[in-house]
């Protein structure tokens, strides 16, 4: 369906699957396009690429570095002016094959696939979610949604042990999948709580 008028934000939207995205959404004629990602060299050149896809569409770049939730939190407030969002989609995750991942913390003490994957997309969530509520009351047709995209290997994690986030893990494939595991269970709980809004999860692969 056609996106006409309507504000998206897309995170990780300058790796694979999230230049994808945005690049379609583009096509369908949304207002604005918010989209983070570390790198502004990559993200001029996604920009010129939906230049040539969808002229009209308004693309702005948030610089965002999810091993840091005091940069989330500065760069969503700071940069993110806008009065609607009807569509939130996270899309930025470590990866599942990504060593550097098993024996890292965040700048915050975390480890590095529970900060980046679970805790920065829940702040990021709670940042905005005034703003989703306020587009979801404003009409009945708003149709506001959060996309969490995770991984079918959230199905291999029995449950997330909060406890050990705080330590460095040689078991890079059970941190990964309790990470994802805890996106589900996170996006789960936002469709109950806030039924104004569609909360979904898209596995890839």
């Amino acid at each position: 369906p056609k996106l006409l008028g309507k504000i998206i934000l897309i995170t990780g939207a300058t790796s694979p699957l999230g230049t994808t995205t945005l690049l379609h959404l583009c096509t369908l004629s949304p207002a604005e396009i918010y989209f983070t990602s570390r790198s502004p060299t990559a993200a001029r050149a996604l920009i010129a690429r939906a230049a040539v896809l969808a002229p009209l569409v308004v693309l702005t770049h948030i610089h965002l570095d999810l091993t840091s939730l005091l940069n989330v939190k500065k760069a969503i407030t700071t940069h993110f002016r806008n009065t609607r969002l009807h569509l939130l989609i996270c899309c930025a995750s470590t990866n599942a094959k990504d060593t550097l991942s098993a024996n890292s913390l965040t700048k915050d003490g975390y480890e590095r696939n529970m900060g980046v994957n679970y805790l920065s997309h829940a702040l990021i969530i709670k940042l905005l979610l005034p703003t989703l509520l306020r587009t979801a009351e404003s009409r009945p047709t708003a149709d506001v949604r959060v996309v969490m995209v995770t991984s079918p290997a959230f199905r291999r994690a029995s449950g997330v042990q909060f406890a050990k986030a705080r330590r460095i893990t040689a078991e890079h494939a059970g941190s990964y999948a309790e990470s994802r595991f805890a996106e589900v269970v996170y996006n789960s709980a936002l469709a109950v709580r806030y039924e104004k809004i569609l909360a979904v999860t898209v596995l890839t692969g």
